[in-house]
């Protein structure tokens, strides 16, 4: 189980972590999330890609997106993905927390 799962779990949030872009789009249909954390490098493709999928879905562009990265330059990400948040790797998970809630009540 991913790190980030748990903790958000342990917050009382409902949380469907996804490792690869295929299971993204395999389960995404049946969910309405609050807000979708995505990571740019995945196994099996690209974060921004799917950040962009989401933004041209006229069901799914009013949600909420945080970008993680540990390589990529986060201007290089923003200018790929209008997300609400860029956050590089490693972060400070109570940063991370903060921002999730931030942007989940706004």
């Amino acid at each position: 189980m991913d790190i980030l799962t748990i903790i958000f779990e342990e917050a009382d949030y409902d949380v469907h972590g996804f490792s690869t872009v295929a299971g993204f789009l395999l389960n995404v249909s049946g969910l309405n999330p609050d807000i979708c954390l995505l990571d740019v490098m995945l196994p099996d493709g690209n974060g921004l890609k799917v950040c962009e999928q989401i933004r041209g879905n006229d069901v799914t562009s009013h949600i909420p997106i945080v970008m993680m990265t540990a390589g990529a330059d986060l201007n290089k990400a923003g200018n790929e993905c209008v997300a609400e948040d860029y956050i590089a790797k490693p972060f400070d998970i109570y940063n991370l927390y903060e921002r999730v809630n931030r942007l989940i009540v706004a």
